[in-house]
Order: C-alpha cells, then sequence, then structure tokens
C-alpha cells in the first residue's frame, strides 16, 4: 500500500486497505512481533498519507463476524489472502460469492449482477488447490508465489 501510495499519488486520499487480521489462534513470540510490525506500518502510513478524514489503512485485528465480513466483500474491488499459518481458508470463496449480486434486486441498484473485482490468494492458503480449476475458467483471480520472481 505504500508503494502504491507513493507510486502513484492520483490514488491518495481515494483508496483504502481494509486489513482483516483474524486473530491467531495459536500464541508465540513470532505472532506477537508480527502483530506488532501490521500495526507501526499502518500508523506510519497512515501518518504519512492521511488527512482529516481519509486514513489509508483501516486495520482490523479482532473476530469479525459473518454479517460483517459480507459487507466489505461486497463492497471490495480487489481481496488479498494470505496466511502466516492458514487451514482450510473460506475467504476466497465468501469473497467469490459475495461479488454476484443478489438475486431478484433491482436492475441497475448496487446488488444487481456481477461486479468487477480481483481475488489475489497465496499458494499457500488451504483452499489454493481447489480454486486453480475456477482461476482456468475466469481470469480475474492470480496465485502468487514468493518464488515466482
Amino acid at each position: 500500500m505504500e508503494q502504491l501510495l507513493k507510486q502513484h499519488p492520483k490514488w491518495q486520499g481515494r483508496i483504502v486497505l481494509v486489513q482483516i487480521c483474524n486473530p491467531a489462534r495459536g500464541k508465540g513470540i513470532d505472532l506477537v512481533e508480527i502483530k506488532a510490525e501490521i500495526e507501526e506500518s499502518c500508523h506510519r502510513i497512515n501518518k504519512e498519507f492521511g488527512k482529516p478524514g481519509y486514513e489509508p489503512i483501516f486495520f482490523i485485528h479482532r473476530p469479525v463476524s459473518i454479517s460483517e465480513r459480507m459487507s466489505y466483500y461486497s463492497i471490495a474491488e480487489c481481496v488479498v489472502v494470505t496466511a502466516v499459518r492458514d487451514g482450510m481458508n473460506l475467504t476466497p470463496y465468501e469473497y467469490t460469492v459475495c461479488r454476484q449480486g443478489v438475486s431478484g434486486a433491482e436492475t441497475g441498484s448496487n446488488l444487481s449482477g456481477p461486479k468487477k473485482s480481483m481475488l489475489v490468494v497465496s499458494e499457500f492458503i488451504g483452499c489454493t488447490p481447489s480454486l486453480r480449476c475456477y482461476f482456468l475458467e475466469f481470469s480475474n483471480m492470480w496465485i502468487s508465489s514468493p518464488w515466482a520472481c
């Protein structure tokens, strides 16, 4: 986000990153350090690029209800799914469903029909193998690997 705002100043004030960080089920010093690093980065970026009424990063580190997640997914134009440790992550499936629109919604409303969106997933999240067939059918999903460069 920091690089995006530096390299493309026109997006300052127009783009927001909602970072939903589900609390870890486990414990350990590495998790505490990661959380501290994320919070520090968010604070630094918000201080540098924020202004009254605008913060480029909204950091959520608490359990998020299904209805709140669905609200975020419905308006998000892009979702990036990564994990420090992961089991079967349902986020890509939930996001895809939320972006399809609501059956029977009034034509032309914000709820009718599929919305343009992008899904970026780490190859290390548990559901990536099952998403590969989806990836072959639709071109709006990227499977990223730190070794792909």
